[in-house]
């Protein structure tokens, strides 16, 4: 099993990474990171990825830029820490012998690229009836295609993740497949009704999770929850229909895995695994287990199974058996949904583990980390290559598993760097303080997308032991009221992270969402007494704005920044120059359409 590069996802919290708000020890609450080393415990973080990010740092890094530099086939990246006590330094990455060190171009990062379109042994399913396998080596290796014979009963069946490849096999001898049907749910703890931390364990469903059914180790079937292949239509809940090559037998058993799989070719685009300690770069090329579950009575067939309609009892994957994974894929996986119409997606590797916390606390990192991989045999193609990793932390005290705002922030970060122009600023930055405008609104970009994610404006973390948050709809935080912009000052002037993303919120916002459903946003609701209700169709527009994306819109500060954004929603229509004014006016933030050049 292995991911073509054209579908790898991003993440950040290094100098290439970005971190989430975190808790000071100096002062209330720390920012979130952009893209430079921070997170839980510390000061926040920025990364660089893509756009300025390019820029030669005057440290330790020398030439090496946060955007990375390819040094023959050696990826390297300059890790900024946004913590004053912590040297910046450099990060090596070797590509290997299967990819090639690619520079920065564009909006692009440095990056790890296969040579060919696969690796060499490489399987995969395209679809029910076509096999591909990986022929060739090098810049040579292609996909193959292979027609299943369907005649003969035969199917594509992906094989186990990181085990065993996808093949053809004889679904039925009799031409009348055996259906098994089943539910499979989860245990996860959602925020307080105050916003003091995590509730009860409650069991939901796990949507869009794949589901394998093995005789032992013999893989005999597989299911996508929520998807109904009898009817093919997408249903969102836990239900799964799985075709059986073989019979059911007292051996036989589910296993799930939070991972999800590109729907035209077929090859995962996202995936969890279990981080191996707190070392996050160790983590990206050492990582050798995903998150799998199954081994447990609720997960045996037979003995859960109603045989007069060959439904299963739901199997419950408990908190004990690490359903934090499960809630992590869940919120990225949504949000994955949300932006596929924006472009390819990078594929994505989450590292996390019920016992630490990593260093930056939690972070995405983009393409110029090398990427992540999962190590899940001991032949040297037994890899599974990802382009972009995330790093989360679940002990007690600091259970970002849990904590739906960290967890959409982060990946807010990988769709800037997915479809537009991030800054690449790093530096110290708080909650409730002014930073530097592009790691203002890298920050808040991530921030205000990750809140409608979770259609909330409240945004809820937890960190050694403490429970903080922000609203950003009434910009306030545990602490009092966040820092507004100096009306008399220049455009540039550094901006407190929060306050920027309340504005893009209220840009974003309906005033009124009947019912929960908002004109054009039915899979959210965001609401705001001040919302202007441009909707998510046309921030998306305002991110992927040409002009933006290329650099062109680039006035004041600079990097890129919240005044190049507003300056994209009027000049890509998305927003009218009344409505940027009505949004500023909430902080008495000095951005004036009458000072803004001619759209290009």
């Amino acid at each position: 099993m292995r991911i073509r590069p054209s579908w790898l996802i991003l993440l950040g919290a290094l100098s290439g990474l970005a971190a989430c708000t975190v808790k000071s020890a100096d002062e209330a609450d720390a920012g979130a990171g952009g893209g430079g080393l921070g997170g839980a415990g510390g000061t926040g973080a920025t990364a660089g990825t893509g756009g300025s990010a390019g820029t030669v740092q005057n440290g330790a890094c020398g030439d090496i830029p946060v955007s990375g530099k390819c040094d023959g086939n050696t990826l390297k990246m300059c890790m900024v820490a946004d913590d004053k006590t912590a040297a910046e330094k450099v990060v090596s990455t070797d590509c290997g012998a299967n990819r090639k060190c690619v520079d920065p171009s564009g909006k692009e990062s440095a990056k790890c690229q296969l040579l060919g379109e696969c690796s060499a042994g490489d399987t995969s399913c395209k679809n029910d009836s076509t096999l591909l396998t990986c022929q060739g080596t090098g810049a040579s290796a292609k996909w193959a295609e292979s027609t299943c014979n369907a005649a003969n009963g035969e199917k594509c069946i992906f094989g186990n993740p990181g085990k065993t490849p996808s093949k053809c096999v004889v679904v039925s001898s009799s031409g009348t497949p055996t259906k098994l049907k089943g539910k499979i749910q989860f245990e996860r703890r959602p925020v307080k009704s105050d916003n003091s931390g995590w509730g009860d364990p409650e069991a939901i469903d796990a949507v869009d999770v794949y589901v394998g059914v093995f005789n032992g180790n013999d893989f005999i079937g597989k299911a996508l929850t929520g998807y109904d292949p009898d009817t093919q239509t997408f249903l969102g809940d836990g239900s799964f229909t799985a075709e059986l090559t073989a019979d059911i037998t007292a051996e036989t058993e589910l296993w799930v895995w939070a991972m999800a799989f590109n729907y035209e070719t077929g090859n995962p685009l996202m995936a969890l695994a279990h981080a191996k300690g707190p070392d996050m770069m160790s983590n990206a090329q050492t990582a050798d287990e995903y998150w799998a579950f199954g081994g447990v009575d609720g997960s045996k067939v037979q003995a859960n199974l109603d045989t007069t309609t060959m439904t299963m009892k739901p199997f419950v994957i408990t908190e004990g058996m690490g359903s934090g994974a499960l809630n992590v894929f869940q919120w990225i996986d949504f949000g994955l949904q949300r932006t596929q119409g924006l472009g390819p997606q990078k594929s994505l590797i989450v590292y996390w583990n019920d016992k630490d916390v990593p260093q930056c606390g939690a972070c995405f990192c983009g393409t110029q980390c090398g990427g992540g991989v999962v190590k899940y045999g001991t032949g040297e193609s037994d890899v599974d290559n990802y382009d972009t990793w995330i790093a989360l932390g679940g002990p007690d005290g600091d259970q970002t598993q849990w904590a739906k705002s960290v967890i959409s922030h982060e990946f807010g970060h990988y769709v800037m760097h997915n479809n537009s122009l991030s800054p690449g600023e790093g530096g110290q930055h708080f909650v409730g303080q002014a930073s530097k405008p592009g790691l203002a609104y890298s920050e808040a970009w991530a921030t205000s997308f990750g809140q409608s994610n979770v259609s909330t404006p409240i945004y809820v973390d937890q960190q050694e032991g403490t429970v903080f948050w922000v609203d950003i709809s009434k910009y306030t935080y545990s602490n009092g009221n966040l820092q507004k912009p100096d009306p008399a000052g220049p455009i540039d002037q550094n901006i407190n992270e929060n306050v920027a993303a309340g504005m893009i919120w209220k840009l974003w916002a309906y005033q009124s969402c009947p019912n929960g459903t908002c004109p054009n946003d039915e899979s959210i609701t965001i609401e705001d007494p001040d919302g202007q209700g441009i909707g998510s169709a046309n921030i998306f527009k305002t991110l992927t704005y040409p002009a933006l994306v290329n650099g062109t819109l680039n006035r004041g500060y600079s990097k890129v920044d919240l005044v190049d954004f507003l300056d994209a929603a009027v000049c890509s229509g998305a927003a009218t120059d009344a409505q940027i004014t009505a949004v500023c006016d909430t902080t008495g933030y000095p951005y004036k359409s009458a000072d803004r050049p001619a759209c290009p």
